[in-house]
């Protein structure tokens, strides 16, 4: 697909001649109603049908004076630069209607799901709901040494805002060095790692799967490449991805580690033994995550040996009256890669659900938590 975006491009050179190919320049109607979440602006996403040309393709975008920045492997979806004068929401009108195109939607952004209490039994570490959730239960019937918190060969992609899983030092992104420490109770949490690019050659792609040094993981946000940085650092001010990730899988067990007192290393993890693969698309700008970045790290668990993806994130009111679930395609597409690859996708339905109206346009649960192949998990 990289290969095919670059012939795309060079086509796209030869093309210039104006007495050929001479810009369509249109009305833009009159701006759609848009009561959906917050979307990328000056872009959109769009996937062609497969009889499509390049020809074809590039004399369409032409005609809306569009141009391809960036596509999604391998489920043939583009991202698209759309001129100023263009609304976002009239050319993904434009382009469904198309004959050319299977699909167009907006590049919307993914929020963090969570709600946390501030109740004193929790965050002193009274963890009452493992026993809600018959957590020693479960435990007791996990005999795979060792025994009660997973299997080490089971791997977990937590798709979130990265981890503080390890002491790291950042000198590029904030144009200025900034000091990260690992979390206390993640000394023991096993992550995955990359045996050919830890044992391979910085600055080189050692297995061929597009990413550079990806020893722990990657950052689809991060600046260092054009597709993102080796280090899925959790950089937010309140470390989302940390705590999800410690949820699942922190240190547990530890009592010579945390005393007899609450300290940073008193929380439990579900199943602690179970090895984590931290993938980061919500970046410290809190923004929310990009459905491309989303969806190419849902890609990149499946291909990378996952064997469980988890997405604490979601859009609000996708799939009642606000929007249609058909506005996450690319997301949906990755998911259902992964699903075909036999992943288990696990996603929060999210914090909407607070009215007396059940009814399907109110309920609200968010994407990709309501999708087919999604097991969606929320709380009551």
């Amino acid at each position: 697909m990289k290969r095919l975006l670059v012939v795309l491009i060079s086509i796209s050179l030869t093309l210039i001649n104006a007495s050929l190919y001479s810009a369509q320049v249109l009305k833009v109607p009159t701006k759609l109603t848009y009561k959906g979440p917050p979307y990328v602006k000056g872009e959109i996403l769009v996937k062609y049908k497969k009889t499509a040309t390049i020809r074809q393709i590039l004399e369409l975008n032409k005609k809306y004076n569009a141009e391809i920045l960036d596509t999604i492997d391998p489920i043939d979806w583009y991202v698209l630069k759309l001129p100023e004068d263009m609304d976002e929401v009239s050319a993904v009108y434009y382009f469904k209607d198309e004959d050319l195109v299977e699909n167009a939607c907006l590049d919307i952004y993914l929020e963090p799901k969570e709600w946390e209490p501030n109740d004193w039994f929790y965050t002193q570490g009274h963890l009452w709901n493992l026993r809600e959730i018959r957590m020693p239960e479960a435990w007791d019937l996990d005999h795979t040494p060792p025994n009660y918190g997973g299997d080490p060969r089971i791997v977990v992609a937590v798709i979130d805002s990265g981890c503080q899983f390890m002491d790291y030092t950042d000198d590029y992104t904030y144009g200025f060095t900034v000091h990260f420490c690992q979390a206390p109770d993640l000394s023991q949490t096993n992550f995955w790692t990359n045996e050919a690019e830890l044992n391979g050659t910085e600055g080189v792609d050692d297995d061929g799967n597009g990413y550079i040094d990806d020893v722990h993981g990657w950052d689809f946000t991060g600046p260092l490449y054009d597709n993102g940085d080796p280090y899925p650092i959790d950089d937010l001010r309140t470390p989302h991805g940390t705590h999800v990730t410690g949820t699942i899988a922190q240190s547990t067990n530890n009592e010579a580690q945390s005393g007899p007192y609450p300290s940073d290393y008193s929380g439990v993890g579900i199943a602690f033994n179970c090895t984590i693969m931290p993938l980061k698309v919500l970046g410290r700008d809190s923004q929310g995550a990009r459905i491309k970045d989303v969806a190419n790290a849902i890609i990149y668990a499946a291909d990378n040996g996952a064997h469980v993806i988890n997405m604490s994130l979601g859009s609000t009111g996708m799939g009642t009256g606000n929007a249609s679930f058909e506005d996450t395609g690319p997301e949906y597409d990755a998911v259902k890669y992964a699903y075909q690859h036999g992943v288990t996708i696990v996603a929060a339905t999210g914090n909407e659900a607070d009215t007396q109206d059940w009814s399907c346009e109110n309920v609200g649960v968010s994407y990709p938590a309501g999708f087919m192949e999604v097991i969606g998990v929320g709380a009551t």
